[in-house]
């Protein structure tokens, strides 16, 4: 019997959210958490970008969460990861809430990221071993450098125009370990990355200002209207 899809979307927690610190913080840290992974874009839109989107804490009410438990929570998720130096969001104030970006949102929120936990041991257990024992290889190659880098370096790779697509990036993170080349690589990877978040953060800047706008206008209109009510009112009074 087939059951019906589930509504509302879903999001991805990984398994090892347990290990990391922020399962050590009071129990609204969590919830604040997963409350804006939920909110925030699952795809690029005109406004904002997937894992970016606009917030006003003052009006939302996260259930079993107070105001002030929200800004501690803020407070500690931008502080940089003393390990990569890193934070986990960047946020942008606004004069109506703020614009708040997960970082490695595309990262986490990604199934593809995620280790399967069973592996096919039927048929041709020799061969499987052999193709196993390699990704592993490229895989601890990859693990020396930390979490962001190792993203950063993909993405700058596979942007750049090349005669010849890149089908394997890791593989290709291998190559220039071997060759030598890849601090010189991360380190264009890294200004590269500066960039585009400088880029981000102006097109964030231009659709804040567009939702304020669009509220100031909002505002007006109401504003209009109500005087038009209070004329129409006045004027039943004199007849």
């Amino acid at each position: 019997m087939s059951r019906e899809n589930i509504n509302g979307g879903y999001i991805i927690l990984a398994r090892r959210l347990i290990e990391s610190e922020i399962w050590r913080k009071p129990p609204a840290y969590l919830k604040i958490w997963i409350y804006i992974l939920y909110q925030v874009n699952f795809k690029n839109t005109k406004i904002f970008p997937r894992g970016t989107g606009f917030f006003n804490f003052r009006q939302e009410q996260i259930p079993g969460v107070t105001l002030n438990q929200v800004y501690e929570f803020l407070r500690w998720a931008k502080t940089l990861n003393p390990t990569d130096l890193t934070t986990q969001i960047t946020t942008q104030k606004t004069t109506r809430g703020i614009v708040l970006k997960v970082n490695n949102y595309n990262y986490y929120q990604d199934i593809e990221n995620y280790i399967p936990q069973h592996r096919n041991q039927h048929k041709n257990q020799q061969t499987t071993n052999t193709i196993t024992g390699k990704k592993e290889r490229k895989r601890e190659i990859i693990n020396n450098l930390s979490l962001s880098e190792s993203e950063i370096l993909k993405n700058y790779l596979l942007s750049r125009k090349r005669k010849e697509p890149i089908y394997d990036i890791d593989a290709y993170i291998a190559l220039i370990v071997k060759n030598g080349s890849l601090q010189t690589k991360l380190e264009k990877a890294l200004k590269w990355q500066a960039k585009q978040e400088q880029k981000k953060q102006k097109e964030i800047s231009a659709a804040a200002e567009k939702i304020e706008e669009i509220q100031e206008d909002e505002e007006t209109k109401k504003a209009a209207y109500e005087k038009f009510k209070k004329a129409a009112k006045e004027l039943r009074k004199i007849k």
